[in-house]
């Protein structure tokens, strides 16, 4: 049966690269299809893929997902950025759901939060080592600790000038920044323009960010 979504071949061949958070379908290595096929609602991947179908059918934006559930696998060696290519990588064995990666297993002000976070972090800055030198990265995510892990590692990866990253917090957020990045992609695309930043989009995530230790405190 053919997928009624687009597939991008390589990450080699693109011109833009799109990060997403992953979903209850890492569970059997598709994050296009949930975990319960007869599940029916928000899905940011199938969203991204039909806003830029069009560019998703050339090859030119191709899609990864930052994944924790890559820290469950210790002998992983390519980090929790998580091709469109490669979603096998973290497919669940017993074919449940990892769970999602909810704050109070990342919160840096206890002991167990600071680990989980640095290592999040740390293997975000392994995934972006695998990257192009020159193409151009769009992230839109939510959970908070995917946003701030990823900010972090870019930043000390020396690679701000190449990413665009926007923190939502719900599927409203989402399609809005979503159809944002979509008019970004495409102004880059048809005349090279790009605007890298930071964008820690919902108001309540601020109190957070000044409670941050300061490898993840972003400047507001």
């Amino acid at each position: 049966m053919t997928p009624d979504w687009n597939s991008v071949p390589s990450i080699e061949t693109a011109k833009v690269l799109l990060v997403l958070a992953c979903n209850d379908g890492a569970a059997h290595g598709n994050y296009f299809v949930p975990l319960d096929p007869r599940k029916k609602g928000w899905n940011t991947w199938r969203e991204a893929d039909r806003l830029l179908a069009d560019r998703r059918k050339a090859g030119e934006v191709f899609f990864a997902a930052v994944d924790s559930s890559v820290l469950e696998h210790p002998k992983d060696a390519l980090g929790a950025l998580v091709w469109e290519t490669e979603m096998d990588r973290v497919r669940n064995p017993t074919g449940e759901d990892w769970g999602p990666p909810e704050w109070q297993f990342y919160d840096p002000t206890h002991e167990e939060g600071l680990e989980e976070l640095t290592s999040l972090t740390e293997s975000l800055r392994k995934a972006l080592r695998r990257l192009s030198a020159t193409i151009p990265r769009f992230a839109v995510l939510d959970p908070f600790a995917y946003f701030i892990a990823l900010a972090a590692a870019v930043r000390e990866e020396g690679q701000s000038a190449l990413w665009s990253i926007q923190g939502t917090s719900d599927s409203a957020a989402a399609r809005r920044a979503l159809r944002a990045t979509k008019g970004s992609v495409e102004q880059f695309l048809v005349n090279g323009t790009f605007n890298p930043g930071v964008w820690p989009h919902p108001t309540e995530w601020i109190p957070r960010l000044h409670r941050l230790p300061d490898r993840w405190h972003l400047p507001l």
